[in-house]
């Protein structure tokens, strides 16, 4: 999000922080007054590569 804010333009990098900060400060107020816990999305997380299975 940052980065499509920013576009790439050094200028724009204040308003790009203020507006992550406001869309985090959002989701956060939402959260609260739902009371929903955080859930990651499954495509965040990486695949599990061949360490993880020798660890297991």
């Amino acid at each position: 999000m940052f980065e499509r804010i920013r576009g790439g333009r050094k200028e724009q990098t204040g308003r790009a922080l203020v507006a992550v900060a406001r869309h985090l400060a959002e989701v956060m107020v939402a959260m609260l007054k739902s009371g929903e816990a955080w859930r990651e999305k499954e495509t965040q997380r990486p695949p599990p590569g061949p360490e993880a299975a020798v660890a297991a």
